[in-house]
């Protein structure tokens, strides 16, 4: 019977044997094999065996098998062991048979080593690939995927033979904005390194150009890197920078800021008192008054807002607060439609009334504008479970979906130069989150723009 002893570098020493004519494989855990010569009967030898297989060996004939690597022989030291009853004259005449043969056997035992290898060594790299968690591909030129880990895959799990990296990564059928290739063919540099957007996810792609031995074309290793999260921390990092710059700015300008405002403040309130009370021009003066305290106010808000001072909180009807700024919002107002539909529920929350003023008063002022010279204003107020929502609507053109992403953004502003800062959506959307609640853009509202305001309802405990 045969016995087959083979190293592999992956595994180790095998052997393989033959038991009531099925094989079987097993590790050999002594690599104390002597050095063999054909034909020879090495006591050592059978010793080892003996111990593998846990029973006395006989005589043996030891065929060792020629190595064809040049390289690394000593990765195929394989030997064919016989066990055997003949005499020395049978055994001359198997060895003569053999050697005859061995040649062939070798080189179709270390074909099959080889084959098996590779086999071993494609799935290990195919497990490791896999294992990776962030995706990876090797795409061709024209933008077709050659291979691909699991997380590059559809979410069914799929991969079409020569499918396109931006249907299966993005399902869609347009070249990803950023794609690395794209600048590859531009510049031809030697790694590319860009950013796409799938979806809600920002990826980093870091793409190795390789050259293809088959066809000599130019293929592409693209690692993705998924710096969603990264992206959102830098930015909120580079919000609270902004902030930080805004407080100085703040601090600068208010004392420039407060002086005019208080002339004001001052002339309305003396010509209010030489004015008739209840006449036009009294009630206009009142709401110069009031707009110039409001000025004031603002300007102490963001100051306030940009240093991270404690809040002032209380409970208040949100109704109310909407009812008692609407009158500082006349002007703006004036030459549209107004729809007010407030809640016949008292709608508790608990806010800082100046803060909260100030976004309605943001909402409000930038429907106005978007909506031009004519158009509808809806300010509605309901609960809605455990949650006040207030929601501002106008008919105007609305918000575009490049830029439906943006519009909380710090300084991004769609208005013209000198029009907005940028800054009013940003602090309003913030305002709201401190207050325990949320600023969200209705993306579903196509007739116009539609903005919610949501904040927890309270006890009333005054």
């Amino acid at each position: 019977n045969p016995i087959l002893v083979y190293f592999q570098e992956s595994v180790g020493y095998r052997i393989v044997y033959f038991n009531k004519n099925n094989v079987f494989q097993k590790h050999l855990d002594s690599t104390e094999l002597v050095h063999h010569s054909l034909g020879s009967n090495p006591a050592n030898d059978r010793l080892v065996l003996a111990n593998t297989f846990g029973r006395p060996i006989g005589k043996i004939v030891s065929v060792p098998l020629i190595s064809l690597s040049r390289q690394s022989p000593e990765n195929y030291n394989s030997v064919l062991f016989f066990e055997h009853l003949l005499n020395s004259e049978e055994v001359s005449e198997f060895v003569d048979m053999v050697s005859e043969r061995l040649q062939s056997l070798s080189i179709s035992l270390q074909r099959i080593i080889l084959d098996q290898e590779l086999r071993l060594t494609s799935y290990m790299w195919e497990n490791t690939f896999n294992g990776i968690s962030d995706p990876i591909a090797i795409i061709n030129k024209n933008f077709k995927v050659l291979r691909a880990n699991k997380p590059f895959k559809s979410s069914e799990g799929l991969l079409k033979e020569m499918s396109f990296c931006h249907e299966i990564l993005s399902s869609s059928s347009k070249i990803c904005e950023g794609c690395p290739i794209v600048e590859f063919e531009r510049n031809g540099q030697s790694e590319i390194r860009s950013q796409i957007k799938v979806g809600e996810k920002l990826y980093e792609v870091n793409s190795f150009p390789i050259e293809s031995r088959d066809s000599n074309e130019i293929e592409f290793v693209n690692h993705y890197l998924d710096i969603t999260e990264e992206k959102k921390l830098y930015s909120k990092i580079l919000q609270n920078e902004k902030m930080v710059a805004i407080g100085q700015l703040a601090g600068n300008i208010a004392h420039e800021l407060n002086n005019p405002l208080t002339g004001i403040k001052s002339i309305s309130q003396l010509l209010k008192a030489e004015a008739e009370e209840g006449s036009s021009i009294y009630k206009d003066l009142v709401e110069i008054e009031k707009a110039s305290i409001r000025c004031h106010n603002i300007i102490n808000n963001l100051l306030d807002f940009s240093k991270e001072k404690p809040l002032s909180l209380e409970r208040v009807d949100l109704n109310k607060i909407v009812q008692k700024t609407l009158p500082l919002l006349k002007s703006a107002t004036s030459g549209f439609y107004r729809n007010y539909n407030f809640s016949p529920d008292e709608l508790i929350v608990e806010v800082d009334i100046q803060l909260l003023q100030q976004v309605i008063f943001n909402l409000v002022n930038n429907a106005c504008q978007a909506m031009g010279e004519s158009g509808e204003l809806s300010i509605i107020s309901l609960k809605s479970e455990n949650k006040a929502v207030l929601e501002v609507r106008d008919n105007g053109p609305g918000i575009s979906k490049e830029i439906i992403d943006k519009v909380f953004d710090p300084f991004f502003t769609t208005k013209k130069q000198g029009e907005g800062t940028g800054l009013g959506l940003s602090l309003s959307k913030s305002i709201v989150e401190s207050f325990g609640g949320r600023l969200v853009l209705d993306q579903a509202f196509v007739d116009g723009a539609r903005f919610l305001l949501e904040l927890p309802l309270k006890k009333d405990e005054t």
